[in-house]
């Protein structure tokens, strides 16, 4: 799966990205999220359903900063936002009904053990799902989750891209960290940014789509590639943000440097896209890869992380920085021909991904 320079994305990589789908607080659809982030610009307001008493909880609460899609949000709120992502790919890529039933989805959710309202989730969304977006129940399944989740399940579809019976796939993602037991459970581990404590995230939500299919498939039905998937990794770092320890940086290594030795970067990505969220654990996680990659990570000259205008966006994460990097590529902004994605999930799994202008 390496890939020398000069070689043609389109007949050289096993799996594009030909369709993207998004729904943020910044954006209702890809163009405007990406627009959005791209411009800076934040949807931050603060939250009047919660009040965080962290870091010391005898204190006043105090108010706390989302970002939110929703001014309310009902039991139906991840069917919600999954489906205008999808709609909006459907839109983007004009996917007719026959095409949708030959397509596998894989959906990266919010852990099922984070609240009973998660578990029940995992239960009853791809039913509802399929009903509305007439995307098969039968071939829908749900995938990885956490903040590296949709990555890992890009990593699997460029696994599975070798069987002969692979057909074309939508990873999705979906997460909102906005409600109270998710806001409260954050808020006693400190990691909820406020006026008291500097050192944390400012939660968010979004949805997000990404439609891979062989390079060959997508030009027989006249479809343009935006992005190649070059290569994907996956490694685990023992000192997980929740174990009181700082982060060894030995994952998040890990997973890059096979990523871009895969691609066929001695060198490394100069441009890289990533899941820092305004955390020092895992800021100082970043600054111990650079150590420990002096020489594949020196190129690096541009530095991207989304959360600055989304926030935290959890499971969604993943399919966010593939549309950043997939619309930079488009609009002819982007500042190289490849990326270097990057995102790490709270037990300490950690995925990276290899991006090319197709």
């Amino acid at each position: 799966m390496s890939a020398g320079s000069g070689r043609d994305a389109r007949s050289s990589y096993p799996l594009a990205i030909t369709g993207l789908g998004m729904v943020s607080a910044v954006g209702w659809d890809v163009v405007g999220s990406c627009a959005a982030i791209r411009a800076g610009i934040n949807r931050f307001k603060e939250l009047d359903t919660f009040a965080s008493r962290a870091p010391h909880e005898e204190g006043e609460p105090e108010p706390l900063v989302g970002s939110r899609v929703f001014a309310e949000r009902g039991p139906d709120w991840a069917v919600r936002l999954l489906t205008l992502a999808i709609e909006d790919l459907i839109r983007n890529t004009r996917l007719g009904r026959k095409e949708l039933a030959r397509i596998r989805l894989v959906v990266s959710l919010p852990e099922p053990t984070l609240s009973p309202a998660h578990a029940a989730l995992h239960k009853t969304l791809l039913p509802t799902l399929a009903a509305k977006t007439g995307l098969p129940t039968s071939a829908s399944v749900v995938g990885h989750g956490g903040n590296a989740g949709m990555l890992r399940c890009v990593q699997d579809a460029l696994t599975a891209v070798t069987r002969p019976k692979w057909e074309a796939c939508i990873v999705a993602g979906v997460d909102s960290r906005l409600f109270s037991e998710e806001l409260a459970r954050l808020d006693r581990a400190g990691r909820l940014k406020s006026s008291r404590n500097r050192d944390g995230f400012i939660p968010g939500e979004s949805a997000t789509a990404v439609l891979l299919e062989r390079p060959s498939d997508a030009l027989k039905r006249g479809a343009e590639p935006i992005a190649s998937v070059v290569a994907a990794a996956t490694a685990a770092e023992k000192f997980s943000i929740g174990s009181g320890d700082q982060s060894t940086g030995e994952g998040l290594a890990n997973a890059i440097r096979t990523a871009c030795t895969a691609a066929g970067l001695p060198q490394g990505a100069d441009w890289v896209i990533c899941d820092l969220n305004g955390e020092s654990y895992r800021f100082r996680e970043w600054g111990l890869v650079r150590v420990r990659l002096t020489q594949e990570l020196k190129g690096v000259s541009r530095l991207w992380h989304p959360a600055d205008c989304l926030g935290d966006v959890g499971a969604s994460t993943g399919g966010v920085l593939m549309a950043v990097v997939g619309r930079s590529f488009q609009r002819r902004y982007a500042p190289a021909d490849r990326a270097l994605l990057w995102a790490g999930n709270d037990d300490g799994q950690r995925t990276a991904l290899v991006l090319a202008r197709a």
